[in-house]
Formats: C-alpha cells, structure tokens, sequence
C-alpha cells in the first residue's frame, strides 16, 4: 500500500509538499489535523501523529497493519538474489541507478545534439552509464 492509499482512508487531509500530507488522526479526537504522512521514494510510507499516537494505534483505527507502510515484496524467491548479483540491494536501488545513468546519457545526447563536442573522459563516462543501464534494465526487466 501507498502513502497515497492511505491518506484516501483518512479524514481532513491536506497537501503540504511533493508526497506529504497532513490528515485527522484517526486514533484520538482530533478537531485539527495532527498526523502527517509521508511518501519515501522507494514506496515506504510514513506516518506521525504529533498529539502522541503510535504509529500501530494510527494503522489499527483505519483497519491497517504494519505491511501497509511498506512495499509489497516481490512474489519471486530469487529476487533479492538476482538484485545482489547484478549489484544491487533492491528494485529500488536499481530504478535509482536506471534514473541516474539515463540523466547522464540525456545530458551527453542533449550536448551533442547541439554541436558541443564530448571529451574522452564524458565519453568513457557515457558508456560507464550505458553498461550499468543495461545491468539495471537485466535485472529489473528480465
């Protein structure tokens, strides 16, 4: 479950920046909002009640339990298996390398798109960047 599916099962919510919201607490008599919730770019979610509920209490009033601040885990057994092998600790962990090494391909398109010339080292770090896209996309995309 997402931060996002969890504020829909909250009352009084507000936006209060990229991926953060701020709602009733469902676990007290809240007349204004006190819980903030969050979303982690790796699909944690969190939540803090600033009168002092727990994070369990908050869960259990809108019939949630521990999981629903976290990802589901992959259905495959070898997963986590194949993600160190190509050296990464996760999916995540390997999004995060496909979005910085495309950032880097992109910039090196975009220069030479426009006559600037690469230099040895941003061509070597170009293809740097191409062999761990293509070790991402293998492990991720099968």
């Amino acid at each position: 479950m997402s931060a996002e599916d969890i504020v829909t099962r909250l009352d009084g919510v507000k936006p209060t920046g990229a991926g953060r919201w701020i709602a009733k607490c469902p676990a007290h008599e809240d007349k204004s909002p006190s819980l903030a919730v969050k979303s982690e770019g790796d699909g944690r979610a969190l939540i803090f009640c600033h009168a002092g509920c727990s994070a369990l209490q908050v869960l259990e009033a809108i019939g949630l339990t521990w999981n629903a601040l976290f990802p589901p885990r992959s259905s495959d057994p070898n997963a986590k298996r194949r993600f160190a092998k190509a050296g990464f600790h996760s999916a995540a962990d390997a999004l995060r390398c496909l979005d910085t090494e495309a950032t880097i391909v992109y910039l090196a398109a975009r220069d030479t798109g426009e006559g600037i010339a690469l230099s040895e080292q941003d061509r070597e770090r170009v293809l740097t960047a191409a062999t761990r896209i293509k070790r991402a996309r293998e492990v991720c995309c099968g």
